[in-house]
């Protein structure tokens, strides 16, 4: 249950990410971006929230200060095959374990060393119907929708004017511009749910900056993790 919109210019990456949680963890103060202390770095997550019965935020916090030595020398993909080689038997044994639970989903935004442009990158887990779970880990584009809310966005983009105006601007824009744009698609998805009837995706919206130099929050978390940094 979950909206992450992720925009990336060639000098900065914005992540927006709703607060809704549900199944053992209800909430709609859920933090689901997670900031790296001191390095333009993020990591955001949809889709299974407890791990091994950890929390996520406990899973990402942990990574990000016990890898600092080697996110610092690496590239955005690495760090997520990083994550990967760290958590990933977890989060198969708890796909398998838990029998309402299908994916987890985990993004990795921002400079990696050397980088002068954001990357984003997703390493991806699903099970299919018969238990097994595929994983996998790649380069993603420059307007991300994630998570069960993505639908919603998926309507706008139908128009193919809508997605040619997209292509021929979101590299250029300034962080005011992009910021405007997530909103007004983040509204969109918002209407789109109350006309369904549905309730995927909601609760407080938390929103991050990442430039070469660092994050900022533009909103900040509700109940941010003590341990993370920036809070």
């Amino acid at each position: 249950m979950t909206l992450i919109i992720t925009a990336r210019t060639t000098s900065f990456a914005l992540v927006t990410a709703d607060g809704r949680s549900s199944g053992r963890i209800s909430s709609n103060t859920f933090q689901k971006i997670f900031p790296h202390s001191d390095r333009g770095i993020a990591i955001a997550h949809h889709g299974q929230n407890m791990i091994d019965e950890r929390r996520v935020e406990e899973i990402a916090t942990e990574f990000l200060m016990a890898n600092m030595n080697e996110i610092r020398e690496s590239r955005i993909g690495e760090i997520a095959k990083l994550f990967v080689q760290r958590y990933g038997n977890s989060i198969n044994r708890t796909l398998q374990n838990i029998p309402d639970s299908k994916y987890c989903g985990i993004l990795f935004v921002g400079f990696g060393i050397e980088d002068n442009e954001p990357r984003v990158y997703e390493a991806n887990w699903k099970r299919t119907n018969d238990k097994e779970v595929r994983h996998d880990v790649n380069l993603l584009g420059d307007f991300i929708r994630s998570g069960d809310g993505k639908k919603y966005i998926d309507e706008y983009f139908k128009d193919p004017k809508n997605i040619q105006f997209l292509k021929n601007n979101i590299l250029k824009w300034n962080i005011e511009q992009t910021k405007a744009y997530c909103e007004k698609l983040y509204g969109f998805a918002e209407n789109n749910q109350t006309k369904a009837g549905e309730d995927i995706f909601g609760g407080y919206k938390h929103q991050l900056i990442i430039k070469k130099s660092g994050c900022e929050w533009l909103i900040p978390p509700k109940q941010a993790s003590p341990l993370v940094a920036g809070q």
